[in-house]
């Protein structure tokens, strides 16, 4: 193979539980010169994957930063993604749900959120209010931004550490109760101002949907999208769609057994006081009902 991985200290990196978070790898020819083409990236990323050694990264470090592996695009970094999950026999995740504007840009890759740039969001994880997540999600940059846009990264163990250190008391509600997350999804034509999006989405519930569809067939369709996540949902007068999620809040790495805080809590608390929606009725200046 003409491509080798060198490790290299990530500025900024922080140690958790004794190891880097992120670990760096830099792909380089052994030809030397200039970064080695993508298929030939791709192909020592599937290696590693098939190795399993990209598995053990990833359980001691909780996050992998590669770089050097060709010209930043929507579909090199499809390659390179599809290449190293395939090599761990990884299977890419299908959303059911998705409350949110994103654009797809290459298979399986999608923009971030692309809600108003002065919407502030709070620690989370990728789809952890939901009862189907993704076991790991992948980031890359075209351009960086010359100021703002980035995109730090917590640790969840040790998310859940300073919360049980800080207030026990909710880790243990959490704990014996769980959570419901509600979430709320307008009918087309009602969408709220900012951050736009409705059940009939294609990666929402509409994944079924026709233009010739009849409202109960409409209804039909999207209600057995929405039984992939719960039955907890009903419909409002307005043609809104309300559900909710019953989630655990913890849960814990398969390999360490290390308790994480897995939920949307921080992000739903902060929003929500963002909008002015704290107080009853929970209705904030985006319009949209919390």
């Amino acid at each position: 193979m003409t491509v080798e991985f060198a490790t290299f200290d990530v500025p900024g990196a922080r140690t958790y539980f004794g190891h880097a978070l992120p670990y760096g790898l830099q792909i380089k020819s052994t030809k030397g010169g200039d970064a080695p083409p993508v298929d030939e990236s791709a192909a020592a990323l599937r290696h590693l994957g098939e190795s399993g050694r990209l598995q053990e990264l990833l359980e001691q470090h909780g996050a992998v930063l590669v770089r050097g592996a060709g010209h930043p695009s929507p579909d090199t970094f499809a390659k390179l993604v599809g290449a190293a999950e395939e090599g761990r026999g990884s299977h890419p995740h299908v959303q059911i749900g998705l409350a949110g504007k994103r654009t797809l840009l290459a298979e399986n890759v999608w923009t971030a959120n692309e809600g108003s740039p002065l919407t502030r969001f709070y620690q989370h994880n990728e789809y952890s209010r939901y009862t189907r997540f993704p076991t790991n999600i992948h980031f890359y940059c075209v351009k960086r931004a010359p100021k703002g846009g980035a995109t730090p990264i917590a640790h969840s163990a040790n998310v859940f550490e300073k919360v049980q250190s800080e207030i026990p008391e909710l880790v243990e509600e959490v704990h014996k109760r769980g959570l419901g997350m509600k979430m709320v999804f307008r009918a087309p034509g009602n969408e709220a101002k900012v951050n736009s999006f409705t059940w009939a989405g294609e990666h929402s519930f509409g994944q079924e949907l026709s233009p010739e569809d009849d409202e109960v067939t409409t209804r039909q369709k999207v209600e057995k999208q929405v039984r992939k996540l719960t039955d907890d949902f009903k419909w409002l007068d307005d043609g809104t769609l309300e559900l909710t999620q019953h989630i655990p809040g913890i849960r814990r790495l398969p390999k360490s057994g290390k308790p994480v805080w897995f939920n949307g809590l921080v992000g739903r608390h902060g929003i929500t006081r963002d909008i002015g929606a704290l107080d009853p009725p929970h209705i904030g200046r985006d319009g949209m009902t919390l």
